[in-house]
C-alpha cells in the first residue's frame, strides 16, 4: 500500500511537497528532515532549511492510500494546475531522486567522501524516541508477517550465494582498514548483563548444524593463535570465578562427550591444571580423567 503524502508550511498551511512512501508518514517526514540537516541541495531541503532556522518544522499530510504508486503524479499534475507553488523538482514516479539513472564521476565521488568524512550533521542528528519507537513497532509487525519473513529468508540466501567464492582484493582491504581506524568498533564494549542473559535464552535449546560445524572448523583448521593471546586468555580464565549454575551446565553437557569422556590427561595437561588452580579453593577432584 502506497501512501501520497504532502509537506505543507505551517505559516500558510500550503502545500510545498508532495511524495510517495510505503512507510508511517511520520517517520518519513523525519527522514525528510534529516536529509536537509545533512545540507543536501534540492528545492524541497532548501525550503525545509529556511524553517528550520526559524525554529518550525513542516507539517505531513497524508493525501490518498493507494495501491498506484503512479496517484503521485496526478497529485502533483492537479496541484500545480490550481497555482500551487511545489518544491518538487520532478513530475513525480521517481522516488523524488534526480540523479536517478545517472552516476556520480570518480572525481565527484571523490569529493562528496572528502566532505562528508567529518561533516558533524551526518552524524550528530538522530531521531527522537517516539520516531525510534514507531520504527521499531513497524519492523516488529513486518517481522510477525511469515511472507515477509521467508521473503527475506530468501534475499538473504541469494545474497549470500553471490558473495560466495569471492575475496576482496587487497586495495579493498586497505581502504576498509583505513575508514575503520580511530572509530573504535566494538572495543572495550560490553552486553549488558540483561542482553547477556536474553542471548542466552534465545540459544537455549540450538544447535549447530553440522554443515555450520564444519565450516566454523574449517574456517579454524591452521589458524595460529599469538603467545600474546594466548597469555590473555589465560589471564582471563585465571581471574574468571564460573558460578555453580554454569558449572553444573557444563557438567550435563559433557556428560557421555566422546571426545573427553576416559581419556586420561597427559603429564603436561595435568601440571597445566595444577598450576592454575594453584592458590584456589580446593574441590572435590576426580578419577584423574579429562570430564
Amino acid at each position: 500500500m502506497y501512501k501520497i503524502y504532502a509537506l505543507v508550511d505551517p505559516r500558510t498551511n500550503q502545500i510545498r511537497y508532495v511524495g510517495v512512501t510505503i512507510r508511517d508518514i511520520e517517520v518519513r517526514r523525519y527522514h525528510h528532515l534529516w536529509t536537509a540537516k545533512t545540507g543536501y541541495d534540492t528545492h524541497c531541503y532548501r525550503w525545509i532549511r529556511q524553517l528550520l532556522a526559524q525554529g518550525i518544522e513542516p507539517s505531513v499530510l497524508l493525501l490518498e492510500a493507494t495501491n498506484d504508486r503512479d496517484r503521485e503524479k496526478w497529485w502533483i499534475k492537479v496541484l500545480r494546475e490550481q497555482g500551487t507553488s511545489l518544491t518538487n523538482e520532478t513530475e513525480g514516479g521517481d522516488g523524488g531522486a534526480p540523479m536517478k539513472g545517472r552516476h556520480h564521476t570518480e572525481d565527484t565521488k571523490r569529493r562528496l567522501s572528502i566532505k562528508n568524512r567529518n561533516n558533524p550533521k551526518l552524524t550528530s542528528w538522530s531521531p527522537s524516541g517516539e520516531i525510534r519507537q514507531i520504527i521499531s513497532d513497524k519492523a516488529k509487525a513486518r517481522w510477525k508477517n511469515p511472507e515477509y519473513r521467508d521473503k527475506m529468508a530468501t534475499h538473504m540466501a541469494q545474497l549470500a550465494e553471490a558473495k560466495r567464492g569471492k575475496k576482496r582484493s587487497p586495495e579493498t582491504v586497505q581502504r576498509m582498514s583505513i575508514g575503520r581506524k580511530g572509530k573504535g568498533g566494538r572495543k572495550g564494549w560490553t552486553h549488558t548483563a540483561e542482553a547477556r542473559e536474553k542471548l542466552r535464552e534465545a540459544r537455549i535449546g540450538k544447535t549447530n548444524s553440522e554443515q555450520t560445524r564444519k565450516k566454523i572448523s574449517e574456517s579454524n583448521r591452521g589458524r595460529a593463535v599469538s603467545e600474546e593471546t594466548r597469555q590473555k586468555i589465560s589471564k582471563a580464565h585465571k581471574t574468571r570465578i564460573r558460578p555453580e549454575e554454569e558449572i553444573e551446565r557444563l557438567r550435563q553437557r559433557m556428560k557421555g562427550n566422546k571426545f573427553s569422556s576416559g581419556r586420561p590427561c597427559s603429564e603436561e595437561t595435568r601440571r597445566k591444571i595444577s598450576e592454575a588452580n594453584r592458590g584456589r579453593p580446593k574441590k572435590k577432584r576426580g578419577d584423574g580423567q579429562c570430564q
